[in-house]
């Protein structure tokens, strides 16, 4: 890509214009009560520190990334930042998937587990099998996270093929698995679980056995990945156990996973969110990052200049591509199974067995689902607070963030990585997602995916500070005026505080320097004053009881919909209709003292739907557990809701 010339070019011009701009913000900037600035991009450098630090300030930009590798480092980062009137925002060490910070900090890491691996072409964590009474073997292969390829390796330390092969049908380099069960319901849930877990040996298949169902398709490439995979030889004993119901077997092969260095997105090693040397490794990371700051400013926190600190991207764990078309091989997987968080379901959930399968609660119940979910949303939200209790030692003020969203608020990865949302709300400074509107997926991703986040920020009186694209990844492409102008308009109604682009040094300036005008003109429409905050006549209540049964399961089909009905109302409402609503993100139970005070929120609300019974509300999904919908049908159902708020006059 020829972008020296015209990237320099461009810069060169924009310096030309360099005072007058600067004058016609300084003449328009408002006062805000912001205690941060509105405009923010990521930073790399396209010309010089000088060049590019007059670019960003002549187009409103006050905020940008900023990292140091010392105090020595801080120290001169702190001066171009006071130099400029640059404020920063920092990088807080995530932990969950760094075993080796763990190590590090002389603690010793307790692996996360995973419920992954394939049996006759689909994933075991979300498919039953039927089995005979008697002795059984069988063949797994590991937990699969792209039904093809998703990546080309970027290390050379693979083997044979070495840099540059594809990579990421499986989790690269994954470990043996740790145990394995066989999980056979006696009869259907009734109030109780009926289940006989027996304890399976697991062992290497010999070279040359084959799968069932291989998940490796003949037109895939040649793989090292693929030519050196271990499979695995389960063996369990069904006898005594006709009149069980042996049509809904549960397997279930439990997987540290440690990481590869053959792709950044898979992680450094995954530890329990629970685990006390997680935690106190996570709290001994955040001091370290703070107080190199601190010390680079003669002991201080330089409040001044760093404004905001980032803690992590997207997935807590990872997650695979379970999302595309014919990916029924694709474990989710599931996570976390490690001692530490089952002792702490269990304390939530009492004896009930947690769920080794997704998606049939007529099997475990629908409590053993949703305490599941919860105590894992819980728990990685948990690790939010503690470094947020950690800021408060040392920089109290610096606001903290973290992005939240992956491939859009819905998609079964955020649930399934350990996201949730109104429990990271409650333990962040700014809410902070990445709905990027270009490329194929994206079209409606900004109304869909803020109009939930911003009404979670509403509600507990958070910063909304978006990420907007002005990038390319994958099929991204660079965002014209127009989209800007799209992007920007969306943004505003949704009442944001702030923005950040992603980022300087790619699309602005050098590849769409027309495009980067037409944001300087939003930023001056911010500086003039923000936009108001949108008032929500409805209150959606998303309970975790709904929201952690449903399940994909063969091709387009979902198991459990009624949280996925409720996605197609708020598709009318919120995506179509282009109206704001609140949602309430519901537990598994509810104290009397805790419905006490959602009674009282609720009645601000005209309205209400839920997925659970409640006095005055549309209930949405009543009676759909153990059915099946066609995702392709989601239009139909579309329509029929939107009669439905026709009809009541909403």
């Amino acid at each position: 890509m020829k972008k020296t010339g015209t990237g320099i070019k461009q810069t060169i011009l924009l310096v030309f214009l360099i005072g007058l701009t600067i004058s016609l913000f300084a003449q328009t900037k408002s006062e805000t009560k912001n205690p941060i600035p509105v405009v923010w991009t990521t930073y790399k450098k396209v010309v010089s520190t000088e060049t590019d630090f007059t670019d960003l300030k002549a187009h409103g930009v006050e905020l940008i990334n900023m990292s140091a590798r010392d105090a020595t480092e801080a120290r001169e980062k702190l001066e171009l930042g006071r130099k400029w009137g640059m404020k920063f925002h920092i990088g807080l060490p995530e932990i969950t998937e760094s075993a080796g910070s763990v190590r590090e900090a002389g603690l010793v890491p307790v692996d996360a587990l995973m419920i992954g691996g394939v049996y006759r072409g689909k994933a075991i964590d979300r498919h039953l099998f039927q089995f005979k009474a008697g002795r059984n073997k069988i063949v797994i292969e590991p937990p699969v996270y792209h039904k093809n390829f998703a990546y080309t390796a970027n290390s050379s330390s693979i083997g044979k093929a070495g840099k540059g092969e594809p990579i990421g049908h499986y989790y690269p380099d994954m470990p043996a698995p740790l145990r394995a069960e066989i999980i056979v319901p006696l009869k259907k849930f009734d109030g109780k679980q009926h289940l006989k877990i027996i304890k399976a040996e697991i062992t290497v298949a010999q070279a040359g056995t084959k799968p069932e169902a291989d998940s490796v398709t003949p037109e895939m490439p040649a793989s090292s990945e693929i030519s050196q995979r271990k499979l695995y030889e389960i063996t369990f004993d069904l006898t005594g156990l006709e009149k069980a119901l042996l049509d809904h077997v549960g397997v279930a092969v439990y997987w540290p996973y440690h990481g590869t260095n053959k792709y950044w997105i898979f992680s450094r090693g995954n530890v329990s969110a629970t685990a006390e040397s997680t935690k106190q490794a996570l709290q001994k990371g955040v001091q370290k990052e703070l107080n190199k700051w601190k010390e680079a400013n003669n002991g201080t926190f330089p409040l001044d200049v760093v404004a905001a600190a980032r803690i992590g991207d997207e997935c807590f764990y990872i997650s695979g591509h379970s999302h595309s078309t014919g990916a029924t091989a694709v474990s989710y997987p599931l996570w976390e199974y490690s001692e530490p968080m089952i002792q702490a379901f269990h304390q939530h959930a009492g004896e009930i067995e947690y769920p080794r399968t997704w998606g049939f609660p007529e099997i475990y119940g629908e409590q053993s689902y949703s305490w599941w979910m919860y105590n894992l949303h819980e728990k990685t939200a948990g690790l939010i607070g503690l470094a947020h209790d950690e800021i408060a030692k040392t920089a109290p003020g610096l606001k903290l963030f973290r992005n939240t969203t992956r491939m859009g608020i819905f998609d079964f990865s955020n649930n399934f990585d350990g996201t949730g949302q109104e429990l990271l709300t409650r333990n962040l400074d700014i809410v902070h997602l990445d709905p990027y509107p270009v490329g194929a997926g994206y079209s409606e991703a900004i109304p869909r995916d803020m109009s939930y986040c911003a009404g979670l920020a509403r509600r507990y009186n958070r910063l909304l500070i978006p990420w907007m694209q002005a990038h390319v990844y994958g099929q991204l492409q660079h965002v014209t005026p127009d989209q800007v102008d799209r992007m920007a308009q969306e943004q505003w109604d949704q009442g944001v505080d702030g923005i950040v682009w992603l980022g300087y040094g790619d699309t602005f300036p050098l590849v769409r320097p027309d495009s980067w005008e037409r944001a300087a003109a939003f930023h001056r429409k911010l500086a003039n004053g923000m936009p108001p905050k949108p008032v929500a006549k409805l209150a959606v209540l998303r309970s975790y009881n709904a929201m952690a049964l449903s399940s994909l399961w063969e091709k387009d089909k979902l198991r459990n919909p009624a949280d996925w009905l409720l996605q197609q109302f708020l598709e009318v409402w919120a995506v179509q209709q282009k109206k704001p609503y609140d949602v309430f993100e519901l537990p598994p139970h509810s104290t009397v003292a805790e419905l006490k005070i959602l009674k009282k929120e609720l009645k601000k609300y005209p309205h209400i739907v839920s997925t659970i019974p409640w006095k005055g509300a549309l209930e949405i999904g009543s009676k759909t557990n153990g059915t099946i919908v066609e995702t392709s049908g989601a239009k139909d159902f579309q329509r029929e809701f939107e009669k439905q708020i026709s009809s009541r006059g909403w």
